[in-house]
């Protein structure tokens, strides 16, 4: 399915596993309760798109542009969003286990009411809003990634 275009669609309870989408517009549209687990949305473009109840493990959004997108109550591991555009995105209620997001830029990136584990690229969350706990969750990668070493 690469290049396709997606305007105005709803996918419920699907299994997209392993689906290419490489250079595929998205817009209007809605996931929910799906497995999109290896699913490559590398080089898409998605807009005004929400991820609901979804497993998104080893999905593949690098070199992405996603714009007003919300990922409820899904699902992240093994994540890769490297070098995306992330305007507007918002992961609220997920279990993010491990993320990529080395070389994204973002602009109002909301992780506030999600779970957080591994972030790598935790250097580019410039412009990601989260809450204070987050905030001490993040701390090691954060550290890790500017080179601070710790001691007591």
């Amino acid at each position: 399915l690469e290049k396709t275009a997606f305007l105005d669609v709803i996918i419920e309870n699907s299994s997209l596993v392993a689906t290419n989408f490489t250079d595929s517009g998205w817009r209007s549209v809605q996931i929910t309760d799906s497995r999109c687990s290896g699913a490559q949305f590398q080089m898409c473009a998605i807009e005004d798109v929400m991820f609901k109840g979804c497993k998104l493990d080893l999905a593949n959004f690098r070199f992405a542009k996603l714009k007003n997108v919300i990922f409820r109550d899904c699902l992240i591991s093994d994540t890769d969003f490297y070098n995306a555009e992330l305007t507007n995105v918002h992961f609220d209620k997920c279990n993010i286990e491990k993320i990529e997001l080395s070389g994204t830029k973002n602009k109002n990136l909301d992780l506030r009411s999600s779970q957080l584990g591994s972030i790598h690229g935790s250097g580019s969350l410039k412009g990601a809003i989260i809450d204070s706990m987050q905030l001490m969750q993040l701390a090691p990668y954060l550290a890790q990634e500017i080179g601070l070493t710790i001691k007591d």
